[in-house]
C-alpha cells in the first residue's frame, strides 16, 4: 500500500533544566491557531500591563519586602498559565518545573524565537521588525524592565 507523507511543521525539543533532560515540549511555528492564541494572550497582557505596572509603583512605594514577593508570586503564575493557554495544559510545568522564576520565561520565548523566524520570509523579515521598532515601548515591555518581542514577528 501506498502512503501519504505530510509534514506539519511540529518541532520536537528536549528540555534542558539545570543540565537535566526533564521532557520533550512539542509545538508547530506554522500553526495559525497557535499563532492565534499566542495573539490573545498577548492581547490580555497588554490590557493587564496597566494594573500590574500601577500595582508593582503601590507595592515598591511601601516598601513591603512580604507584598512584593506575592505580586511577582502572582505575576508569574498569570506567565506560566499564559504559556500553558498557548501550548498546552502542562507546558509551563515541564519547562519549568515548580521553580518561579522570571528570567526563565524569558529563556523560553528566546529559546522558542529561532524557530518562529524561519517561518517569516525573508522578504518580511525587515517589515516585521521596522513594525516591532516603530511600537517603541507599548506593546514591547514587560513590567519588569526587560525589552520582550514576540518571536511571531521576527
Amino acid at each position: 500500500m501506498s502512503e501519504l507523507h505530510i509534514s506539519t511543521g511540529a518541532v520536537r525539543l528536549d528540555i534542558i533544566r539545570d543540565g537535566e533532560n526533564v521532557g520533550v515540549f512539542r509545538f508547530n511555528p506554522k500553526d495559525i491557531a497557535e499563532a492565534q492564541r499566542y495573539s490573545e494572550v498577548v492581547t490580555e497582557m497588554e490590557a493587564k500591563r496597566v494594573e500590574y505596572l500601577q500595582k508593582a509603583r503601590e507595592i515598591d512605594a511601601e516598601n513591603d519586602v512580604k507584598k512584593k514577593i506575592d505580586f511577582l508570586v502572582g505575576f508569574v503564575q498569570d506567565m506560566r498559565a499564559d504559556i500553558d493557554k498557548i501550548y498546552g495544559e502542562g507546558t509551563s510545568d515541564l519547562a519549568f518545573g515548580d521553580t518561579l522564576d522570571i528570567d526563565m520565561f524569558f529563556d523560553f520565548i528566546e529559546g522558542l524565537a529561532p524557530y518562529y523566524k524561519k517561518q517569516v520570509p525573508k522578504g518580511r523579515q525587515s517589515t516585521k521588525r521596522k513594525q516591532v521598532n516603530n511600537l517603541g515601548n507599548k506593546g514591547a515591555s514587560c513590567i519588569c524592565g526587560r525589552i520582550t518581542i514576540c518571536p511571531l514577528l521576527l
